[in-house]
């Protein structure tokens, strides 16, 4: 089987993806448990749904924010005289 090699960038954005996945996976099946162990049909499956993509959708921030501050000083570190 062939080695596949992936670049930072490419390796950052499906790290971010499966967080996504498995974030919004748990809040899923968790609140789903929740629901049927206490009898509160759509509640906690909505709340911890709802709170796993917020969740990830701050984390895809957090990350983009922090990728634009480091393509920000590249620039400006390459723009300073030597």
């Amino acid at each position: 089987m062939a080695s596949v090699r992936l670049s930072p960038a490419t390796a950052e954005a499906l790290g971010l993806a499966w967080g996504f996945g498995w974030r919004v996976a748990a809040g899923v099946l968790l609140g789903g448990f929740l629901d049927r162990y206490f009898d509160k049909e759509p509640f906690f499956l909505a709340i911890f749904t709802i709170g796993a993509f917020i969740s990830g959708i701050y984390d895809f921030l957090r990350v983009a924010r922090r990728r634009t501050e480091e393509r920000e000083a590249d620039r400006l570190r390459d723009d300073e005289p030597s």
